[in-house]
């Protein structure tokens, strides 16, 4: 995958073309700033309930049918924020359309998975981004800028602890996946370098699939 910028993509002139697909948490931040900067064209999930109260919110058609909503609103690019076990599918009829990609963190369930989406997206000549907020973060993107500079001279380690809740809303993946993963990518990224070793040691306290806590050590 390659970065792209906005003004690279295709576009059409005054008109909404962005379909937001899943409206829990995530997706409803994503269909509110589509819809403040004009460019939403529909909302889709599986939930009525949710996807009727964000097309009224919004002021767009909500769909509980995504080839419908594909077809219907004939999106340019679209943000896929459903379950994390649900991104390879939902990537595939987009692609399949020619459809354009934001999809929120973590790409896939597994890394077969989100090779086959990079596939698929290539060959197809599409866009296909994953939103990883923190890597956006400005502490983050001046912290990189400093390193860079060699303001503060080399890095001997880099530490983080996460800890929060258990999300209610996440039972598709594990604590790694689901938060851990901004630790680890922006690790990789102020070190400007892949891992060579990890190690890790993690387990689940509460009476769910996957660990919801873990420790992990990068070199």
């Amino acid at each position: 995958m390659t970065e792209t910028s906005i003004s690279e993509l295709p576009h059409r002139p005054y008109v909404p073309s962005i379909l937001v697909i899943g409206v829990g948490s995530m997706g409803a931040n994503h269909a509110r700033v589509c819809a403040e900067i004009g460019v939403l064209c529909g909302v889709c999930d599986y939930d009525v309930d949710a996807v009727e109260n964000a097309a009224e919110r919004f002021g767009v058609p909500g769909y509980s049918d995504l080839d419908k909503a594909i077809s219907e609103t004939n999106p340019v690019g679209a943000i896929i924020a459903t379950p994390t076990s649900t991104h390879l599918e939902v990537a595939k009829k987009l692609i399949s359309k020619g459809v354009n990609i934001l999809v929120e963190k973590p790409i896939a369930i597994d890394l077969e998975s989100a090779r086959e989406m990079i596939e698929l997206a290539e060959g197809a000549n599409l866009v296909l981004s994953v939103g990883h907020i923190e890597r956006y973060n400005p502490v983050i993107m001046e912290a990189k800028k400093i390193l860079e500079r060699g303001d503060w001279g080399g890095v001997v380690t880099i530490s983080s602890r996460r800890v929060s809740n258990l999300p209610g809303r996440i039972r598709d993946v594990g604590v790694i996946l689901d938060l851990g993963i901004h630790d680890i990518d922006n690790s990789i990224f102020l070190m400007g370098s892949e891992p060579i070793a990890v190690f890790a040691i993690g387990g689940r306290l509460n009476e769910i699939e996957y660990e919801d806590h873990a420790t992990i050590f990068i070199r």
